[in-house]
């Protein structure tokens, strides 16, 4: 009996145990972090290509060989925007300081301005994450500046570009 006792718990099987438990922590983190992110994706009520471009590429990140397990595959695929509740989706992660909170924030805003417009709903998404998190109202307020200014930064290039072309083709014509 002891032989078969020592046997189980080796170091060798305890580390294997432990890196078990860890790796299936890390796929439910990754299942929970590609369900807030779908989430932001669908919060105006439209899934783009852009948007899906940015959720694979925020958890290609996260995985060693670019391919997400299958476990997390089938969440995404049965990802239901009506059912989908933001409070328990935050609860696998392991969020212990205010940078981690933030950062997950900045990943739910990085898919929802993927598609280059921002809109109230998605706001209201990045609201609720913010609020399950336990970050404050004034982070949000820091990220409307944020978006605020870059979306106006956009503008002013885009005015300045189509001004430079219109330049450029009036110095062109004969």
């Amino acid at each position: 009996m002891s032989a078969m006792k020592s046997a189980t718990h080796s170091p060798a099987d305890r580390r294997a145990a432990t890196a078990t438990v860890a790796g299936d922590r890390h796929v439910r983190e990754l299942a929970a972090l590609a369900g807030l992110l779908l989430g932001a994706a669908h919060a105006d009520g439209f899934y783009s290509a852009e948007e899906a471009v940015a959720i694979n590429e925020i958890l290609s990140q996260y995985v060693d060989d670019d391919d997400l397990p299958a476990s997390v595959r089938r969440a995404m695929t049965a990802f239901d925007r009506a059912t989908f509740d933001v409070a328990a989706a935050v609860g696998p992660l392991t969020l212990r300081t205010t940078r981690d909170r933030e950062d997950l924030l900045d990943l739910v805003v990085t898919v929802m301005r993927a598609d280059g417009v921002l809109q109230p709903e998605e706001m209201a998404y990045a609201r609720a994450v913010a609020q399950a998190v336990g970050l404050g109202e004034h982070v949000l307020d820091e990220l409307a500046a944020e978006v605020d200014e870059v979306d106006a930064a956009e503008r002013r290039l885009d005015e300045g570009t189509g001004e430079s072309v219109a330049a450029l083709t009036r110095s062109l014509e004969p």
